[in-house]
């Protein structure tokens, strides 16, 4: 388990468009492997990527969104973002994503709390995300940090395709504040 003084959190800006977009297809290439098509986890998901973070950047640079990177030793191992949208399932975490080899060692239940730190100070009371129904591990450590699967729809994903996914919420982040 990584020690979370260990973990350094900042938000991120335009700088770390590529190494957010190195985390994310690294990430989708070992997670998402089987959920979403090989044809394009293999080949324009480094394109994609580079894109979408650089025009996100561009786009949600500040609030309503936070872009936070996790970083041990200074070098990025994984990254969260959270949008300040509110409604009746809290503000909605669109991409929290830890390289292979930094996961179970507690960075992506440090990214979380983090998220719930950023919501709370926000004055939101709860936050949601949505997870493909295929991603077991994310199901299990979602249900371990105290998320509830209240939904299954289908969504459109990056392959073009429709796949299954759950909306998993936290009610009340003040409890993931307290772990």
């Amino acid at each position: 388990m990584t020690d979370p003084q260990k973990l350094h959190f900042r938000l991120a800006g335009p700088a770390d468009a590529d190494a957010i977009a190195a985390i994310h297809t690294a990430s989708w290439r070992t997670t998402y492997r089987g959920l979403l098509d090989d044809e394009f986890l293999d080949g324009p998901l480094d394109e994609y990527s580079r894109d979408r973070w650089r025009v996100w950047f561009t786009l949600i640079g500040g609030p309503p969104a936070h872009l936070v990177l996790a970083e041990q030793g200074g070098t990025p191992v994984g990254f969260l973002c959270v949008i300040h949208c509110g409604g009746e399932f809290g503000d909605l975490i669109t991409n929290l994503h830890v390289l292979k080899e930094a996961r179970g060692n507690g960075v992506g239940g440090s990214l979380l709390r983090e998220a719930a730190r950023l919501v709370h100070g926000e004055g939101s009371k709860a936050m949601h995300l949505w997870v493909y129904s295929g991603n077991n591990d994310a199901i299990r450590f979602y249900d371990r940090e105290g998320g509830i699967a209240e939904s299954e729809q289908p969504h459109l994903a990056a392959d073009g395709k429709m796949r299954p996914s759950f909306r998993y919420v936290w009610r009340d982040v003040s409890g993931l504040l307290r772990s």
